[in-house]
């Protein structure tokens, strides 16, 4: 949902914002090629992040939401960084091409982050080669 919506808000930026202000070739490029890819990376941070905070396999005394506004609270701090990150690009993309080129390089580096992090919970309980726990 994340790429579908990249892909959107790219073709809109580029028909209702850029064109009517006739900003340089360079800025609609990189936004055109980089803004797809990007809502991914926010996606999966954001969903990421949702996972820690509801699903925590790590934590032996991590107790799950149990109400609609517990769950609404997590979603609201899971989608901060998203938010954060997207905001500083679009303000610095338009301003400053070389600082919003650095929030795009921060985004990926962070998505590329959150995969690298072990899939497999620490706390269950693992065989060991004779087949006993």
């Amino acid at each position: 949902s994340g790429l579908g919506f990249g892909i959107v808000e790219g073709v809109l930026y580029h028909s209702q914002v850029y064109q009517p202000l006739e900003m340089p070739l360079s800025i609609y490029l990189l936004r055109f090629f980089s803004v797809a890819m990007l809502h991914g990376c926010w996606t999966v941070i954001s969903a990421a992040c949702f996972y820690h905070l509801t699903e925590n396999p790590d934590d032996q005394s991590h107790n799950p939401p149990t109400d609609i506004f517990e769950y609404t609270f997590l979603i609201l701090i899971s989608v901060i960084a998203s938010m954060s990150l997207h905001s500083l690009y679009n303000v610095l993309i338009s301003r400053y091409l070389f600082l919003g080129l650095l929030i795009a390089w921060l985004t990926v580096f962070v998505t590329v982050r959150v995969f690298d992090t072990p899939h497999e919970p620490q706390n269950l309980p693992h065989p060991d080669s004779a087949g006993v726990e």
